[in-house]
């Protein structure tokens, strides 16, 4: 993933090594084997390569706790996550009103267990779908504000 996000970017393992202030031969290991990388060359990778997918593959596929832990994006492009989001909302509403009938009393009785569970998955799920569609969403300002810091600079150049 770092060798293919840094080939993306159209930078050599010199030049992103420089930028991110790490070794070259150090990145070159990182690419290989990404859990010996730390959580801040990373972060420093992803703005070298204007990347913020980067970090969030960090975290759920690499990082030990994140694996675990962390919700899995679960969309391919920005149309899926926002679609993704839409479906999630539609169920959230869908249990709202058994929401509020549980919570208005201010207590849990054994009855209620199995629809708050539910409801609970619900709720879950729509973090997830909020998760990725932040994450395309970011994704695609990155990409735009580095084709126009490239088309800034290259003006600059000629100018």
């Amino acid at each position: 993933m770092l060798a293919e996000v840094r080939n993306e970017a159209h930078l050599s393992q010199e030049c992103a090594a420089a930028e991110a202030h790490v070794g070259r031969r150090s990145l070159s290991r990182y690419e290989v084997m990404p859990e010996r990388a730390n959580p801040q060359v990373i972060l420093s990778l992803a703005n070298v390569y204007h990347n913020s997918e980067l970090i969030e593959w960090y975290c759920t596929d690499v990082c030990e706790i994140g694996k675990n832990k962390h919700c899995k994006i679960k969309a391919n492009d920005l149309a899926t996550a926002g679609l993704r989001w839409l479906k999630e909302l539609q169920d959230v509403i869908a249990v709202k009103d058994s929401l509020i009938t549980i919570l208005c009393d201010g207590r849990i009785d054994s009855s209620e267990v199995a629809t708050l569970k539910a409801i609970m998955k619900e709720i879950d799920e729509m973090e997830g779908a909020v998760h990725a569609l932040r994450i395309k969403v970011n994704h695609e300002v990155d990409k735009l504000e580095h084709k126009k810091a490239a088309c800034v600079g290259a003006q600059t150049a000629l100018g």
